[in-house]
C-alpha cells in the first residue's frame, strides 16, 4: 500500500475523461505540498458519480485518503461514496473523516444531540413528516421565527427561515438563495416529505437575529483549533457561503483568515480548547482520536457573549488560504503511524 495519500475531490460535469485526467484549480496545492513534506506521496483523484468504480480502484492503492465531496453534488447524495470509504476503512486505509465522525458530527442532527451544551439552542428533531406537521406549527406560534434544516446539505441548501405573518400564513426564506416567499404553512410543510427519505431527519432551531453580523467558521485539525474566518451575508440576506463578504479587521493585504492565537473571538477559541471539544465527543460518543484531520465548526453570535452552533462540516472542508497546512499534514501522518 506504501505511503500514497489520495486527495479525493469532486469534479463537476459529465464528460468522457477518466478521473485521473481531469484537471483542477489548486486550492489544495499548499496542503499537497505539506503532505509531501511529511514523506508521503499525495495523489490527486477527482471524483464523479459516473466514475465511481474507477475511483474505487485508485483508492485501494492508497494508505490514506482526504476527501472533498459535499453531501449533495449536482443533485445526487454521496451515500455510495460513503459506503466505499467505510469499506476502505475496514481494510486499514485512513480516511480524513472516519465513518463514525461522518455519522455523529457530520450532519445537522448534531445540533440537537448537543443542545444541552452551552453552545446549544432550543432545538428539536423530527424523524418523519407527521412529527413535523404536528409539532412545528405550535412551536412557530409560541417562540417566533424558526429555522428548519435538512439532515444533509451545504452552503445553505435545505435550510429555511420560517416566520408566521398570519395564523396560517408564513414567510419563508431559502438560506441557500436568499429568496423569500409567502405561502400557507400547510403547503410549505407538505414539501418537506422528501427530506425524510433514506432515513433523513429534519432539525428545528430558533432563528438567531445576529446572523446579520455573520457566521464564524472555526477550522479544526483533530482536537486542535487552527483559526477562523468571519463570513458576512449581504444586506438583508442569510447566505454567507456565496456572498463573498468577510470580516478582515486587523488583517493585512487580501487575507481573511485569523490564526487561533490572534482572532477577534478569543473567548470562542478558549471555549473550544477548554471544554467544548471534550463535551462534543462525550455527547456523540466519539473518541477524540477519531476527530477528522480537517473539519470546521460554524457559529452564530447569540448575544451576551454567547455563541450558538450552526453546523459542523466534515465532508468537504477546504484548507483556509494562509492556514497552517503543515498541522493538517502532521495530523494525517501521525494517524498513518498508529
Amino acid at each position: 500500500m506504501g505511503n500514497r495519500v489520495g486527495l479525493l475531490w469532486y469534479a463537476s460535469g459529465e464528460g468522457e475523461n477518466e478521473p485521473a485526467e481531469i484537471g483542477r484549480g489548486d486550492r489544495l496545492a499548499p496542503l499537497s505540498a505539506a503532505i509531501a513534506r511529511q514523506g508521503l506521496d499525495p495523489a490527486p483523484i477527482p471524483y464523479r458519480h459516473d466514475h465511481h468504480e474507477a475511483v474505487a480502484q485508485l483508492l485501494e492503492d492508497c494508505s490514506a485518503v482526504m476527501v472533498w465531496v459535499n453531501p449533495v453534488e449536482e443533485g445526487r447524495d454521496r451515500r455510495r461514496l460513503d459506503s466505499l470509504l467505510h469499506d476502505l476503512e475496514r481494510t486499514g486505509i485512513v480516511v480524513s473523516a472516519s465513518h463514525a465522525a461522518r455519522l455523529r458530527i457530520g450532519t445537522k442532527a448534531v445540533i440537537h444531540t448537543t443542545r444541552h451544551m452551552s453552545w446549544g439552542t432550543d432545538s428539536y428533531l423530527y424523524r418523519n413528516r407527521n412529527e413535523l406537521t404536528e409539532a412545528f406549527p405550535s412551536r412557530l406560534r409560541s417562540s417566533g421565527p424558526r429555522v428548519l434544516k435538512q439532515e444533509r446539505g451545504h452552503s445553505g441548501n435545505g435550510v429555511w427561515k420560517v416566520e408566521a405573518i398570519e395564523p396560517s400564513l408564513v414567510r419563508v426564506t431559502n438560506a441557500g438563495t436568499d429568496e423569500v416567499d409567502e405561502r400557507s404553512l400547510r403547503s410549505f410543510l407538505d414539501e418537506w416529505t422528501e427530506h425524510f427519505t433514506a432515513e433523513g431527519v429534519v432539525v428545528d432551531q430558533p432563528f438567531l437575529p445576529l446572523v446579520s453580523e455573520g457566521m464564524i467558521r472555526c477550522y479544526m485539525s483533530g482536537a486542535q483549533v487552527l483559526g477562523l474566518i468571519h463570513q458576512l451575508p449581504k444586506a438583508g440576506g442569510l447566505n454567507v457561503s456565496r456572498s463573498g463578504l468577510k470580516r478582515t479587521d486587523g488583517l493585512t493585504g487580501d487575507s481573511y483568515y485569523y490564526p487561533a492565537e490572534s482572532t477577534p473571538h478569543p473567548a470562542l477559541v478558549e471555549q473550544l480548547d477548554v471544554s467544548w471539544i471534550d463535551e462534543l465527543c462525550e455527547a456523540v460518543k466519539l473518541d477524540k482520536a477519531e476527530l477528522p484531520a480537517l473539519w470546521d465548526i460554524d457559529f452564530i453570535a447569540a448575544g451576551q457573549g454567547r455563541y450558538a452552533l450552526c453546523e459542523i462540516n466534515v465532508n468537504s472542508v477546504s484548507p483556509p488560504p494562509g492556514g497552517p497546512v503543515d498541522v493538517i499534514a502532521t495530523t494525517l501522518a501521525r494517524r498513518l503511524k498508529r
